[in-house]
């Protein structure tokens, strides 16, 4: 509540000496983390010693993530003055996003990780305006829906609810990790479970992008680590490689996907899968420090593909195409906006001091720990990451400089958005001093 009351404060305070309360609103999500980065029942992921206090802290920023891309969302919305029905689906996903990561309850648990993704499915199903939307929503569905049937068994067959009490339940052996873990790494997804995800962005509007990209996947991160508590894959020799080699081959893959394609939004789409997959690879060594890398990657991930997806959009709004060889001969952009762009590349290639170099640090030192013979694979994974997304930077971000400078009054309103998806990872990167708790 003094969280809260804080970040009202502070937006009506910005109101008043902006006397614009639309601008107020693109800050207070900013205004928000950092109250609860100063409250005394906040603090950065990471601060508590366990592994279970390590959960309850990426659960806890996880909300916080939720609440101010929601937000995000709905500004950008007013902004430009298109609300349709985008707010009655953000509350949803907002109320079960709630749920999910508040619940000690496995089958709550589980109802709100299948209700959430009834908004995304309206969103990407109505919102898009080609004839391939019916393809990817179904995909989207179908994938979910197999990978959802297997942990609803579990939770049936075992008949505990408590999360607490159900690692203790009698007969939860006879069950594969992944059989428990299908329906999260389907959403994470990992390679091979990854189909829906390329085709569900291409045909979302720029809003489902941003949700589903930003808080949808994190519930296949969440999830794992939660499942995590109750199998055991350390006693699964065979798949635990499995896994390892599908996230390797995804990683590896995903980039050279994102290389190749010319849809922008397919780039955005791809490297979203190779940087999940290198998450995946912390966390399958089950160690705090790597674990600890796969939380704070997902919170990097949220926001940079956030921003991505929010610049593909405004591209698209300028040119009338994503086809990159399109836009290299047809940008205008102002400068202001041409920074923003080069500024999102820049995320995604997890340059110092945006967020993700922090968690790919980490992912090279738990590879280098724990795999050191697969090291190349995740360097040259991350060297075709800085390939396609300087090759697109350049074409993008750079194009304003020889190009004349379109009458962009609306970009105010665009670059104000992009601020209040940028403007927590900057607070992260001030409060980096916590990475090194773990040395």
């Amino acid at each position: 509540m003094v969280v809260l009351l804080t970040s009202c404060f502070m937006s009506l305070a910005m109101s008043f000496l902006f006397k614009n309360f639309l601008m107020c609103l693109a800050f207070s999500p900013s205004i928000f983390l950092l109250a609860l980065h100063s409250s005394p029942f906040g603090g950065w992921p990471g601060c508590t010693g366990s592994y279970f206090g390590l959960i309850q802290s990426f659960s806890s920023w996880n909300m916080s993530v939720s609440l101010m891309l929601q937000i995000s969302v709905l500004l950008m919305e007013i902004l430009l003055m298109k609300l349709n029905l985008s707010i009655s689906s953000c509350i949803l996903i907002l109320a079960g996003s709630s749920i999910f990561y508040l619940t000690d309850s496995w089958l709550m648990f589980f109802i709100s990780f299948e209700f959430t993704l009834l908004p995304i499915f309206y969103m990407v199903y109505v919102y898009s305006t080609t004839p391939e939307r019916l393809r990817a929503s179904w995909f989207l569905f179908i994938y979910t829906l197999i990978g959802s049937l297997p942990l609803f068994v579990v939770i049936f067959c075992v008949g505990k609810l408590s999360f607490w009490m159900f690692p203790s339940c009698v007969g939860l052996e006879m069950f594969s990790p992944v059989f428990i873990s299908m329906a999260f790494l389907i959403k994470l997804p990992l390679y091979y479970m990854h189909s829906w995800l390329p085709k569900a962005h291409v045909e979302a509007s720029m809003e489902g992008s941003v949700l589903l990209a930003g808080i949808l996947l994190k519930f296949g991160s969440f999830g794992l680590m939660r499942s995590s508590i109750i199998t055991s894959w350390s006693s699964q020799g065979l798949v635990e490689s499995l896994f390892y080699s599908l996230s390797f081959m995804g990683s590896l893959i995903g980039a050279v996907k994102a290389l190749l394609k010319s849809d922008l939004k397919k780039v955005v789409a791809y490297s979203s899968v190779s940087h999940m997959n290198m998450s995946m690879l912390a966390f399958l060594t089950l160690k705090p420090f790597p674990i600890y890398g796969f939380c704070v990657g997902g919170l990097a991930h949220s926001f940079s593909a956030s921003v991505m997806f929010i610049m593909v959009t405004l591209l698209y709004s300028s040119v009338g195409s994503r086809n990159i060889l399109v836009m290299k001969n047809n940008m205008k952009m102002s400068s202001g906006v041409g920074l923003f762009v080069f500024l999102s590349w820049a995320a995604n290639m997890a340059l110092p001091p945006f967020l993700g170099f922090a968690s790919e640090f980490i992912y090279v030192s738990s590879v280098l720990m724990y795999m050191p013979k697969l090291i190349v694979i995740l360097l040259i994974s991350m060297f075709l990451t800085s390939i396609y997304s300087s090759i697109n930077m350049t074409i993008t971000a750079l194009s304003w400089l020889s190009q004349s400078k379109a009458s962009t009054s609306s970009n105010v309103e665009w670059m104000m958005s992009v601020f209040t998806l940028t403007m927590p990872a900057i607070v992260f990167i001030i409060s980096l001093n916590w990475l090194f708790l773990f040395y």
